[in-house]
């Protein structure tokens, strides 16, 4: 009888076995969480710089055009079409805005970042990284936590673009001038 007692004894795991492989279960999983969401607001981050960086040369011809139409609304600059203003890739008359109509944005408040912005929402429809904020990843007028933001002064001559992580911690900022 003490013979199949301990037989059965020698099957299966002690609770002391269960509790050890569980402690350490827990001990790496405290370990690798932490890691993985770091890993994960740090690529939030870079695609938002990626997105902010890869605008700067299409914002600044934005506002090169802009200028021009707005030093000579009626001249040939200004009918010009040196921009794609539709988002769709190719620039033309029938869709696109001139040099003029660009100039004329320059001397609202926040105007042509808000024409731009809208050309951003409408064509690419980049949204967010971050889920606590929702909507479209870029905005015009004052910062907001976790998006890109395109501001300029009326009349003024230049862009000012701004990016916030969802902490609301500034990540980039930058100011853009024609050339």
């Amino acid at each position: 009888m003490s013979r199949l007692m301990n037989r059965q004894r020698g099957k299966g795991f002690a609770l002391i076995e269960l509790l050890v492989v569980i402690a350490i279960i827990t001990i790496l999983a405290a370990i690798a969480i932490p890691g993985f969401l770091g890993i994960q607001n740090r690529a939030r981050k870079g695609a938002v710089l990626r997105a902010a960086s890869a605008s700067e040369s299409e914002l600044q011809a934005w506002l090169h055009s802009a200028l021009k139409g707005r030093a000579d609304g009626t001249g040939v600059q200004g009918q010009l079409y040196e921009v794609d203003t539709d988002g769709d890739g190719v620039i033309q008359s029938d869709f696109d805005m001139n040099n003029s109509a660009l100039g004329q944005l320059l001397f609202l408040n926040n105007g042509l970042c808000s024409q731009y912005v809208n050309t951003k929402q409408t064509a690419q429809r980049e949204m967010s990284p971050w889920g606590t904020t929702p909507g479209y990843l870029w905005q015009f007028g004052a910062p907001v936590p976790g998006k890109i933001t395109c501001s300029n002064a009326a009349g003024g001559g230049f862009i000012r673009l701004f990016a916030q992580d969802s902490s609301g911690q500034a990540i980039y900022s930058k100011d853009l001038y024609a050339d």
